[in-house]
């Protein structure tokens, strides 16, 4: 096989597992939204406020999983930016989407500003309807207890966490800038 051949080989692979990626984040947003829905019905449905609670069992692993599949998702498309695209004529596609990406982010503060608002934000607003259900439905009780208490910072700590590790997850282009960065000044040691 031509070491052309094999670069092509590596970039489908690779650009392939960026769309795999991508593919298990939808999938389990999906998953984590359906499974969060069922148990807010149930919650209603038994009015106990203590079942809103186990959507964070569900909400908060998988929402670092997915943080985990952004991050690696960009770490192998600044890789195939880096040291694949410059290689193989005619395939270019990660190099133009970022600088696409890039130019978008720099130039349009109002498309910055709407994103930041609504991007990737489906894990925050559960955690917060959750929030709010556990505390409407507590309220309807007559008496509070250090329990009460317990669980609700415990709540609003974990939803809290969600909506700040969102915003800083929301920032793909300067991630994938940060992995474009190291990748280069690993092609420059090695002299790649």
């Amino acid at each position: 096989m031509k070491s052309g051949d094999m670069m092509y080989n590596e970039y489908k692979f690779l650009r392939d597992e960026v769309v795999n990626y991508g593919n298990t984040q939808v999938s389990l947003t999906t998953f984590t939204i359906t499974a969060t829905a069922g148990i807010i019905t149930l919650g209603v449905n038994n009015k106990n406020p203590y079942i809103f609670l186990l959507s964070f069992i569900i909400i908060v692993p998988l929402f670092y999983r997915i943080l985990f599949y952004r991050s690696a998702s960009m770490r192998l498309a600044a890789y195939l930016i880096v040291f694949l695209e410059p290689k193989i004529e005619g395939i270019n596609w990660e190099t133009i989407n970022s600088e696409t990406i890039t130019s978008i982010w720099e130039n349009d503060k109002a498309i910055i500003k709407f994103s930041k608002i609504i991007r990737h934000n489906e894990f925050t607003i559960l955690a917060i309807i959750s929030d709010i259900l556990f505390l409407y439905f507590y309220l309807q009780q007559e008496n509070t207890t250090l329990v009460f208490y317990f669980a609700l910072l415990s709540s609003l700590v974990l939803t809290a966490t969600i909506a700040y590790s969102t915003y800083k997850g929301n920032m793909t282009a300067k991630m994938k800038e940060h992995y474009i960065k190291e990748w280069s000044e690993i092609k420059e040691c090695r002299k790649l």
